[in-house]
């Protein structure tokens, strides 16, 4: 268990409590009981296979109820059974590093009490990195689909949660929730849905259960959740530390339910980002038309990850984004980003980027400058393969 904390903390930001007594007698049965019967079943497969069976039945039977005790256990503790530490700096990972190690001395051998003092780091709260007036964006890859993590100093926001693709795979509880463990983030105070198709909605059961959530707004109101679900067209504006947000436009007959997404503008200092869901062309003219040159945004999600049923030319120019960003999945069926919306993009003078290319893609503003700081997941850890 010692030594595989650190690892879990550094790189899941988990730590099961209960291992260390369900391996009492976890261990001491599988190792004394069911591996031996599974090598005794193997080498009677081969003189008699009837009792080979029984064998295994033996060892499957003790290995079930072993799991069925587990999860007894679990449903008692229930969520305190796992912390979630944030990812721990490289310098408290080497002084922690030097805490297991005085652990596992053997008895009698050095000042192993040392190590107490020493995991104190573990527990201290995180410095607070942001500025006053900051904020910080974060376009996870989710594959195809969308989630968004928006931070300002004292709030969080997630705009989409991608997608449920299998019942063994949900973005929400597999690449959402693990990132907002690794940044710290215990709470999420606003779930914005843009609408109830899967690759935008499909990821919120997931993330409910891992991340507490303030609230949830959608244009849709099937998400097959419990919690109460908001109409984002009946929300204010609302400022969080100097961070402005507001939706954009109402709710409008159309034939698509992709023009109901909810499109949410966030003003911060000099620059404005625009997060427009699935809208097609039909609602890009109502907000041409509504909002003028208020559109103007230094970043903008492309509408609908690119189809070419969005991202018409008068939309784009009236947008004039420095930065489109793509949240697409590599080689997927749709054909997301269409290449001619890509050129689009390009002939306005935006700088495309493609989550399928660089991985995450992340942005830093500052109200007290024009700076915009980008970061590209896979430009700053580089994998020595590629």
């Amino acid at each position: 268990f010692i030594a595989l904390a650190l690892p879990l903390i550094f790189w899941t930001q988990q730590l099961p409590l209960l291992s260390p007594l369900i391996n009492v007698f976890a261990i001491p049965l599988v190792a004394l009981f069911v591996v031996p019967l599974c090598l005794l079943a193997l080498v009677f497969l081969f003189i008699h296979e009837a009792l080979a069976q029984g064998l295994m039945f033996v060892a499957n039977a003790t290995l079930a109820a072993c799991f069925r005790l587990i999860d007894c256990i679990l449903a008692v503790v229930g969520n305190g059974a796992v912390v979630h530490p944030a990812a721990p700096s490289l310098p408290i990972m080497a002084v922690l590093s030097f805490a297991a190690l005085l652990f596992l001395l053997p008895r009698g051998v050095g000042n192993r009490w040392l190590a107490l003092p020493l995991c104190l780091p573990l527990f201290s709260p995180l410095p607070d990195k942001f500025e006053p007036a900051s904020l910080k964006l974060h376009f996870l890859d989710v594959g195809q689909g969308l989630a968004v993590v928006v931070q300002s100093r004292h709030h969080v926001l997630i705009y989409d949660t991608g997608a449920n693709l299998s019942p063994d795979f949900n973005i929400g509880s597999a690449v959402i929730a693990p990132y907002l463990n690794r940044l710290g983030i215990e709470r999420v105070d606003l779930a914005v849905i843009s609408h109830a198709d899967n690759d935008h909605a499909g990821g919120l059961s997931g993330l409910l259960e891992n991340i507490e959530i303030g609230a949830i707004t959608s244009s849709g109101v099937n998400l097959g959740v419990t919690m109460a679900i908001k109409s984002c067209y009946q929300f204010e504006g609302w400022n969080w530390d100097q961070v402005e947000f507001r939706f954009l436009g109402s709710f409008v007959d159309a034939a698509s339910d992709n023009d109901n997404s909810c499109v949410l503008q966030i003003a911060v200092g000099k620059h404005r980002i625009l997060l427009p869901g699935d809208i097609e062309r039909f609602r890009e003219r109502q907000l041409a038309i509504d909002y003028g040159d208020t559109l103007r945004s230094a970043i903008l999600a492309a509408p609908h990850r690119g189809s070419k049923t969005s991202s018409s030319y008068a939309f784009i120019k009236m947008v004039s984004p420095e930065v489109v960003v793509f949240s697409a999945g590599y080689r997927n069926s749709f054909g997301h980003p269409h290449r001619e919306i890509v050129a689009r993009y390009r002939l306005s003078g935006a700088r495309v980027l493609n989550t399928s290319d660089t991985g995450m893609i992340s942005f830093s503003f500052d109200t007290e400058s024009t700076a915009m700081v980008t970061s590209l997941y896979r430009q700053r850890w580089p994998r020595y393969w590629r």
